[in-house]
């Protein structure tokens, strides 16, 4: 239960981002969130079983080619990502954070990492289909989001 006078404040315990904000987020590297948050990307020589494995929310591990920077950003109006799972459809980020019950107060502040030409994780929720891991993944980076005191 979160009582508050302002909408405009920040729930407290989930990442966000403040408005209209864009971090650039290099390989290796961290950068610090809201609400005491980091969001970190390292390269990691792991295979797609294990990738598969993992049972954290937060963290993700993700192929993109051609990386340059990766850049934190809030959603866009009308932005479209193709989750993992849905064979490459593409679905709304509103409607992706609709089903997972992601609080409306939260969504246009929630971070997602994204390239230049896509959103690759909706962070803590969705792993984009075109950056999974495959078999010939060769660049894999791991990205994690902690509370900064973890």
């Amino acid at each position: 239960l979160i009582i508050s006078t302002s909408r405009s404040e920040i729930p407290a315990g989930q990442p966000q981002l403040s408005a209209d904000q864009e971090l650039f987020l290099p390989v290796p590297g961290e950068i610090a969130l809201d609400n005491d948050w980091k969001l970190a990307a390292k390269h990691v020589d792991v295979s797609a079983d294990i990738a598969r494995g993992n049972s954290d929310p937060w963290t993700a591990y993700v192929d993109v080619p051609q990386a340059g920077e990766l850049v934190i950003r809030t959603r866009l109006p009308g932005e479209t990502m193709q989750p993992l799972g849905l064979n490459g459809h593409s679905s709304t980020l509103q409607d992706i954070m609709v089903n997972r019950k992601l609080a409306l107060r939260l969504r246009d502040r929630w971070p997602l990492v994204a390239t230049s030409d896509q959103v690759i994780w909706l962070v803590g929720h969705n792993i984009d289909h075109r950056a999974r891991l495959t078999s010939e993944s060769k660049a894999v980076i791991k990205l994690t989001c902690r509370r900064t005191e973890e």
